[in-house]
């Protein structure tokens, strides 16, 4: 039994070694797949922290003191968005301007776009999020 176990083991050491690292027994973490590892740890860490900046709890009083267009916040369905930057773009693309709703709950607004009834796409949903600080007490 002990002569099968030696020859077994010879066999797999004098065997060749897979070009493939997937295939590889041993070292099985390439440097790719590490620096791939490493950029997801990255990622997670920015992610977590921009959850944290987006959990920041805003009253209504502070809302309506941003009500410029040097400060533009706006809340939509109890959360807070800072679109001062977003004003000069919205308004070259849409004839309706945002400045009305700076400083006010613009819910309505957002699911009543251009007054026809129907609410923003997921694309202005999306882009919305890039603006969020916080929460609405």
């Amino acid at each position: 039994m002990v002569k099968k176990e030696r020859k077994l083991k010879r066999e797999q050491d004098t065997a060749p070694m897979s070009q493939d690292p997937a295939e590889a027994e041993f070292p099985w973490v390439t440097f790719v797949q590490a620096l791939a590892f490493a950029s997801l740890f990255s990622i997670s860490l920015i992610a977590s922290d921009s959850i944290r900046a987006n959990s920041r709890s805003i009253s209504i009083s502070e809302l309506s003191q941003h009500s410029s267009a040097e400060s533009c916040w706006i809340a939509i369905s109890g959360s807070v968005y800072d679109i001062t930057d977003y004003l000069n773009e919205h308004a070259t693309l849409h004839k309706y301007s945002l400045l009305p709703w700076c400083g006010k709950d613009a819910t309505s607004g957002w699911k009543n776009k251009d007054d026809k009834g129907q609410p923003h796409t997921r694309k202005a949903s999306i882009q919305l999020k890039r603006y969020k600080i916080g929460e609405l007490q």
